[in-house]
């Protein structure tokens, strides 16, 4: 009895036992279905169950890990928070994080567990019922992610699954139905299908691009609007006992891209399988057998066409390019530095000796694809019998390599995403009508002696379109350029020739560097940052050019220099200009061509060395500190030696040139000012010694001890400027000479001195207000339609050569006072102290004209 009651009671306990643990259990399973939110960004491993909200864009980190667990229904909603995931799907970088709607993305890992009767579901509806049709993004699986779906549905998505990079993604009983494309496998992505449907579908079931791969066993695919399946590229597809049905096409090989089928039904298909028939390339032997290439060719090692061969393509063919070469053949080329090799190891190259014709159509154009890497074209002896039409050239690396004397001839070519669609060295001539090249880093670049014709033309969003140097000679008739970030550029001593063409909406235009030359002629540019611009010692001839509205139509740098004519300049922020120094020489030694523009401070004394030229903008402003450190010139002035410079004040001495108010009449410039730091400070002034040069227009130098000094066989032309409160204002000794036109002379001891052979011309300006207005002593002076006034003495004529004519004499103390014979015609004189001052005696000015 006692045995049964001990029995009895553990029996109860243990019962009591297994209703607790059932509870507990009952309690877990609650909890676990109770509704949660997929967070923006997983880093760490969760799990999820029951209903899942996938409020906006989820983004699974490397090294999470993230379980689904049976049953679980996960609900998109709408987008509340969103990423930017660009990745390259074929040919194009996509936003993969389809604005608008959520999307998970999985860098890490992604798993979702069969559980026995229960179904996952992704996208499912929920409980208050939701729109039809596509509700979400999809899966994106990027980088070396890893997904692992049992017992999933998937529907209402842009995408089903995207798996790029080097992801991999396990798909086993799945459903993907009602999505715009049920799976994309890209770049070296790797996806299994297991026991799985792929159904309606917008476009595709399954497409496959680049190098990635799909095996898909004992699965069904069918009733997609276009392709069950589509590879492309290089793609690899394996269909092992499917059921592909009911698509527009059940399978669909484009490209190399290749499938490995065994024991499928196809069947109820539009068409069951699509697929070109592949062409095997052989080597070519030496002589003139030729080759033809028609439907898909692959490239699969270097190709070598021999001299006196031709390889004809039809029109239609696809030419696609392994990125990695089984054999590897060795091509030199001449430049001027000796031979170099310029087939790619490892990457295959086609190489043409012989000749090339390529017979595209309008409609049925040639493709050549080179998705990877790829060595290049190559296209060398004269190819006098090469022609390639309707070629559509597409890459990464580059296209053509043209050298020798090659002369093909390239018609409707168009050339996309190259580094460089083609590269055209030695002594090549090669003709380019009615071609397109786009999207390309360098659309063309030219080298050595090269002289490429293009005609008809466009050139868009590249890099640059054409780059050269050496003594490249290009000639560009009727073409366009448009979008580039450089249009056309030349360096060494290239010299491209353009004409009647289109420059539009590029940041640089035409770019000159260093010796580089051109022609530019009858072009029209339009809303470039820069239309022209030189730099270095480059010069261009430009006649006959429109520049409507750019930022800048011709800026130069301080060696550079241009030729124009007959160009028109309409609403551009500025026209024709030379761009201002960086770093400008404030005191010392310039030995190299400079522009100031702006505000400039001098604090020391300036040498402009002979072969450089100073020029400055208009509306320069210039102030001049005492000088902390002097330059030391001596010149024989009357038989003794003196110093010309002023210790302590800055003096400008030219040796070279220098020149001002260098915008053109058209430009908008205001004046150009030169005076002391602190307004009544002297400062030097401009000294010309040896052969130095000055060109003067709208400045104004004030109080300067001489304004401008000039000795040896200097010269100096001042038009348009205001000459103030300097001591001296134009000064001449040796055999200097001097225009002055248009110009105010006021204030000065002596407003201009002709001395010891100097020559000074002056016409149409006002001397006025001065100590002395003109003096004379021992050089040349011509006077003719000036205002001389209120001068103490107008002009005062020591010794030497001087003609007035036609001037006014207004209000001087002494209007003219000489100590020799000069020329007095048709002067008028007005209100003077004294109108002729001879010796000391006054002469009637009539009675002197008399003479």
């Amino acid at each position: 009895m006692t045995s049964f009651c001990q029995k009895s009671f553990s029996i109860c306990r243990a019962c009591a036992a297994l209703l607790f643990f059932v509870f507990v259990c009952a309690g877990a399973s609650y909890a676990a279905s109770s509704s949660s939110v997929f967070p923006p960004e997983i880093t760490s491993d969760m799990e999820f169950s029951g209903k899942v909200e996938l409020q906006g864009d989820c983004i699974i980190r490397e090294g999470a890990r993230v379980r689904i667990l049976p049953g679980t229904e996960i609900i998109p909603g709408e987008e509340k928070f969103s990423l930017k995931y660009q990745q390259r799907i074929g040919k194009r970088n996509i936003d993969t994080a389809i604005t608008g709607k959520p999307v998970i993305i999985v860098e890490g890992v992604l798993e979702a567990e069969y559980g026995k009767g229960l179904t996952t579901a992704i996208g499912k509806l929920d409980d208050k019922g939701g729109p039809a049709g596509i509700r979400w993004g999809g899966i994106v699986v990027s980088q070396r992610g890893r997904v692992s779906l049992k017992g999933v549905k998937i529907s209402d998505a842009v995408y089903g699954i995207l798996a790029c990079g080097s992801s991999e993604v396990l798909l086993d009983n799945v459903d993907i139905v009602n999505c715009g494309i049920g799976l994309i496998s890209a770049n070296d992505a790797a996806v299994k299908i297991i026991n799985s449907k792929i159904s309606a579908c917008a476009t595709s079931g399954i497409e496959l691009y680049e190098n990635s791969s799909v095996r898909a066993e004992k699965s069904m695919i069918f009733s997609n609007r276009q392709s069950g399946v589509m590879a492309r590229h290089r793609s690899r597809v394996t269909l092992s006992g499917c059921e592909i049905t009911q698509n527009s096409k059940g399978l669909y090989i484009k490209d190399a891209a290749s499938a490995d089928l065994k024991e499928n039904l196809f069947h109820a298909n539009g068409m069951d399988i699509d697929s070109l028939k592949k062409y095997e390339t052989k080597p070519l032997p030496a002589g003139k057998e030729g080759a033809l290439w028609r439907g898909l060719v692959e490239i699969k090692e270097d190709f070598l066409v021999p001299f006196g061969s031709t390889l004809r393509i039809e029109e239609g063919t696809k030419i696609f390019v392994s990125s990695s070469s089984a054999r590897d053949l060795d091509f030199y080329a001449d430049t001027p530095t000796g031979k170099r090799k310029i087939t790619s190891d490892g990457l295959c190259d086609i190489i043409i000796e012989g000749n090339i014709v390529v017979e595209g159509s309008e409609n049925k154009p040639v493709i050549f694809a080179a998705p990877g890497p790829f060595g290049s074209v190559i296209m060398s002896g004269r190819g006098a019998s090469s022609s390639l039409a309707n070629l559509i050239f597409t890459g990464r690396g580059t296209g053509f390599f043209i050298t020798d004397e090659n002369a093909a001839k390239f018609k409707n070519a168009v050339f996309e995403d190259f580094f460089a669609a083609c590269v055209i060295s030695d002594a090549a001539r090669p003709s380019f009508k009615d071609c397109r090249f786009s999207n390309c880093r360098y659309a063309v670049l030219i080298y050595d002696s090269a002289r490429p014709f293009f005609t008809d033309c466009a050139f868009t969003s590249c890099g640059v379109s054409a780059g050269m140097r050496g003594a490249a000679a290009p000639f560009f008739r009727n073409c366009t350029f448009e979008k580039n970030e450089t249009a056309l550029t030349a360096a060494g001593t290239a010299r491209p020739d353009c004409a009647a063409s289109s420059v539009r909406e590029n940041i640089n235009g035409f770019v000159f560097f260093e010796k580089s030359s051109g022609e530019i002629s009858g072009n029209t540019f339009v809303k470039n940052a820069f239309a022209i611009r030189l730099k270095g010692a480059s010069f261009a001839e430009i006649n006959k050019n429109a520049f409507l509205k750019n930022g800048s139509a011709v800026l130069m740098d301080a060696s550079s220099s241009i030729k124009e004519t007959g160009n028109s300049f309409i609403k551009n922020e500025s026209d024709c200009e030379y761009a201002v120094t960086a770093s400008p020489t404030l005191g010392g030694v310039i030995s190299e061509n400079e522009v100031w523009g702006g505000a400039i401070e001098l604090s020391g004394d300036l040498l402009i060395k002979e072969g450089a030229r100073l020029r400055i903008k208009s509306g320069t402003k210039i102030t001049v500190k005492p000088s902390e450190k002097d330059f030391v010139f001596f010149r024989d002035i009357s038989g003794v030696r003196s110093e010309m410079t002023r210790t302590g004040l800055v003096d400008i001495i030219v040796e070279g040139a220098i020149e001002t108010g260098i915008a053109p009449d058209r430009a908008k410039g205001e004046g150009i000012l030169i005076t002391g730091a602190v307004p009544g400070t002297a400062w030097g002034g401009f000294m010309f010694v040896k052969n130095g040069e000055g060109y003067f227009r709208g400045m104004s130098v004030k109080n300067a001890d001489a304004a401008f000094a000039l000795f040896d066989k200097s010269a100096a032309a001042l038009n348009n400027c205001l000459l103030e409160n300097c001591r001296e204002g134009a000064a001449l000794y040796g055999e200097s000479v001097m225009e002055i036109k248009n110009c105010r002379l006021t204030g000065s001891e002596k407003a201009v001195s002709a001395t010891m052979g100097g020559v000074c011309d002056i016409s149409l300006s006002v001397i006025s207000g001065n100590n002395c207005g003109i003096n004379v002593a021992g050089g040349g002076v011509s006077a003719e339609n000036n205002l001389i006034s209120k001068n103490d003495i107008g002009a005062k004529i020591t010794s030497g050569s001087a003609v007035f004519k036609s001037n006014s004499f207004l209000a001087n103390a002494v209007a003219i006072k000489t100590r020799v014979a000069f020329l007095n015609e048709n002067n008028k004189f007005y209100e003077n102290g004294d109108d002729i001052s001879e010796n000391g005696s006054s002469v009637s000015a009539k009675r002197k004209s008399e003479k």
